[in-house]
């Protein structure tokens, strides 16, 4: 007897996978498509956001938090290495929110600070320049 709401493909999954990795799954799947939707629709405005973002230290700083903290819940919920494609991906984009959130917040001035050393003229003539004092 499978349970109430649910087809016969519901249960059998949710016996495969665990409801944790479903949740996560379409949370992160609906995620990424509103966002990608909107920014695609707005692509100038995106740019510009995104470009006024980087510039900015203390943006940079509050998205480096965020991302720790939404990488950090999922891996500590979900740090599930087998069992199908959708348990990996998800613990996959739990450790590249938790890498990038820990990137942005401890190599903000460093590491992205030095982008016109490091990319050079290219850099200078893009008008990269992360943190301007």
């Amino acid at each position: 007897m499978r349970p109430r709401g649910t087809t016969g493909r519901q249960s059998v999954l949710s016996r495969r996978i665990s409801s944790t990795t479903i949740f996560l799954g379409r949370l992160l799947g609906l995620y990424l498509v509103a966002i990608s939707t909107g920014m695609l629709a707005n692509r100038r405005r995106t740019l510009a956001t995104l470009d006024e973002m980087a510039r900015s230290g203390p943006w940079m700083l509050f998205s480096g938090m965020v991302a720790t903290a939404a990488g950090l819940a999922i891996v500590l919920a979900h740090n599930v290495w087998s069992g199908g494609a959708l348990p990996v991906v998800v613990t996959l984009v739990g450790w590249a929110a938790l890498l990038k959130g820990v990137a942005l917040s401890w190599l903000q001035r460093q590491g992205f600070g030095d982008a016109q050393t490091c990319c050079g003229k290219e850099a200078e003539q893009r008008g990269i320049r992360p943190w301007s004092d």
